[in-house]
């Protein structure tokens, strides 16, 4: 008996099925479909072997018995170029229009259950001569052109559909229907050579080492689904209509030390092996330090946050890794309803929003991705949009705050504050978007408008003659943050003509709370430089006298709040005037921001405070009304200023 080579593309079959059942799987389409391949290979070699067996030994078996081992031979056959074309169409289907898939499915299944049909009433015959034992007849025949139609559907689709599947899947599938048709081609024309069941068995290989091998979708470090097979799980779950939740669980995978790199990665081993063997959801590692977890109800979400917490909480009881929740510094986003998003592209577009770029610096633990807060994104995007506009189309403006002088009489600064003009005319402050701009990295480039156009102001009017002695800008966070600002900065004044000594750079205490370190080059260079600066804001967020005695400051700027709050608290009066008294005494000067009314002016001038800002004098101007206020101010004698 021939049956080498189907005993060949026995063994090879079950290697693949023993391989493929013992690596976990995601559960896709795709690899369902494929599962269906191998079984029908299976079919086709098992009853190939058997007919070869039952013909040769046709004196011990009834016509009948080896008739139907026969067919279902053929049928295996047929099964699998079928499957195959069902494989390929999984991943065209969700591209087409719906009730395109709906038809096509209909028809498919239509012709399958007429081949079957036409092969099982329908004769076959068998030769046994010597060692060539074949089968013919009309059964055969229809297998054969039914086959072929069916390796040609979908080679045609790998070709008319290649934009919707996958390269590597597409060349897959390809070298598989080529090898089919060769090897039918060679048994059709040479029926004692049996070698299409092995020619089935190759292209299962092929797929799988090229597309189904599910430890290839496996990260050797952790033993977890790598990122790669994430969004085909989206598409799947998204396909199906199935509900699911997600928690992605992130950790900083940075230290200052060796000892504490080495506590990290304890902790980050012991974490993987708990999430390794979690059983109640599907668990993703995206790249060191971040974990995506997929579950079909939200309380199983909680159930997983919990055993994270309390496997950190055993680690932090060693008194090696005590140190753990601050090295760390897990953070968590939930996502409860996979409604919040359409697709897989959307949930990860809106996850990865919401990671936090700094965990040291970020104050959130975790995050809820829920209907207000996909709003509050769009937002937040809707303003980032704006910002870039208004940059691409030259929106942005400067608008100057006067700051009256109270020992000489004028108004020797003003503070720079930028505005965006919409495409309507309307003006936005920057409460609304300097804070997303930090955020979205979009400050760098609105600074450097601003500072362009204050440069450009500052020398085409010589504000000198007019009485300002410098003009305030805002420092961002980046900026402070960033090593090669001071020379961007001395450079820009250079080409405008101006010294350093006629900028004010304000900086805020939540700047101060970033990168301090870095903060501190970068005020200590442009210190040296002749720069000035104002610590911003005092007294609106957690104020540290520490930032007065440790940073170069020039000058404190009262708070509104903390200036209104003197007006009718005696732990404000305590604190502003401790705080006046303490600056003078190291040669730094206050502004008190935020006075309305005469009265309170006032008052901050009995206090000894050296500058006043605020509406009482005037609201901020643009660029003609400001030289237009100083020149009918600044320009008359002292006692008609105020």
């Amino acid at each position: 008996m021939n049956i080498y080579t189907q005993v060949c593309g026995l063994f090879i079959v079950l290697l693949l099925l023993i391989f493929y059942k013992k690596q976990p799987t995601i559960g896709l389409e795709t690899e369902k479909k494929y599962i269906y391949i191998l079984y029908a290979v299976l079919g086709c070699v098992v009853s190939d072997i058997g007919s070869v067996i039952l013909i040769t030994n046709s004196e011990m078996y009834s016509y009948e018995t080896i008739t139907m081992i026969g067919k279902l031979y053929l049928i295996s056959i047929f099964a699998v170029t079928y499957l195959t074309l069902a494989y390929e169409f999984t991943e065209i289907q969700p591209r087409l229009p719906k009730q395109v898939p709906n038809g096509l499915q209909f028809g498919f299944r239509m012709f399958a259950i007429v081949v079957v049909l036409f092969i099982l009433f329908h004769p076959l015959y068998f030769v046994h001569n010597g060692n060539a034992v074949y089968s013919y007849g009309p059964a055969c025949t229809v297998t054969y052109i039914c086959c072929f139609f069916t390796i040609v559907t979908t080679l045609i689709g790998t070709y008319k559909f290649k934009r919707y599947i996958n390269p590597k899947r597409r060349q897959a599938l390809q070298l598989w229907m080529y090898t089919m048709l060769v090897f039918a081609f060679i048994q059709f024309f040479n029926p004692k050579i049996l070698i299409v069941s092995f020619g089935c068995c190759l292209g299962a290989m092929i797929t799988y080492f090229e597309l189904e091998n599910p430890e290839s979708n496996i990260s050797r470090n952790t033993g977890l689904f790598s990122a790669t097979t994430l969004k085909d799980y989206f598409d799947y779950l998204y396909k199906k209509e199935e509900e699911f939740s997600v928690l992605m669980f992130a950790y900083s995978t940075t230290a200052e030390s060796s000892i504490d790199t080495k506590t990290i990665r304890k902790a980050v081993d012991e974490l993987n092996t708990l999430l390794y063997d979690f059983k109640d959801g599907k668990v993703f590692t995206t790249a060191e330090g971040f974990f995506i977890m997929v579950f079909d109800a939200p309380d199983k979400m909680m159930y997983a946050r919990k055993l994270i917490d309390d496997a950190i909480a055993k680690i932090s009881n060693d008194p090696e890794s005590s140190n753990i929740q601050s090295l760390l510094r897990p953070y968590y986003i939930y996502v409860p309803e996979s409604c919040i998003a359409n697709s897989s592209l959307e949930i990860l577009s809106l996850i990865n929003d919401f990671i936090p770029t700094d965990f040291h610096s970020n104050l959130e633990t975790e995050v809820t991705i829920d209907e207000a807060a996909v709003q509050a994104l769009y937002r937040k995007k809707e303003i980032e949009d704006m910002v870039v506009d208004a940059l691409e189309n030259d929106r942005v403006e400067v608008y100057y705050q006067p700051i009256y002088c109270v020992e000489e009489g004028i108004y020797t600064s003003a503070e720079a504050l930028v505005r965006i003009r919409l495409q309507d005319g309307t003006l936005v402050n920057p409460g609304s978007f300097i804070p997303i701009a930090e955020d979205t990295g979009r400050i760098m480039a609105l600074s450097d408008a601003i500072f362009k156009k204050t440069f450009s102001f500052m020398r085409s009017y010589r504000l000198t003659s007019l009485g300002i002695k410098y003009l305030e800008l805002n420092l961002s966070i980046r900026q402070g943050e960033d090593p090669f600002f001071p020379n961007r900065f001395s450079d820009a004044l250079n080409k405008y003509g101006l010294s350093a000594s006629s900028v004010n750079l304000e900086i805020t205490e939540t700047a101060s709370l970033k990168k301090k370190d870095m903060l501190m080059h970068t005020m200590n260079k442009l210190k040296e430089n002749g720069c000035n600066f104002s610590l911003d804001d005092f007294g609106s967020g957690s104020s540290n006298l520490s930032y007065i005695i440790d940073m170069p400051i020039d000058v404190i700027k009262f708070d509104k709040d903390l200036t209104s709050s003197y007006f009718h608290s005696d732990k404000a009066r305590a604190v502003v005037t401790a705080v006046t008294d303490m600056a003078h005494s190291m040669g730094i000067r206050i502004v008190a921001e935020g006075i309305e009314t005469e009265s309170q002016y006032k008052i901050m001038a009995d206090l000894g405070i050296d500058y006043i800002q605020g509406y009482y004098f005037s609201k901020p101007l643009p660029e003609k009304d400001f030289i237009r206020f100083l020149q009918q101010n600044n320009l008359k004698p002292k006692s008609d200023v105020c």
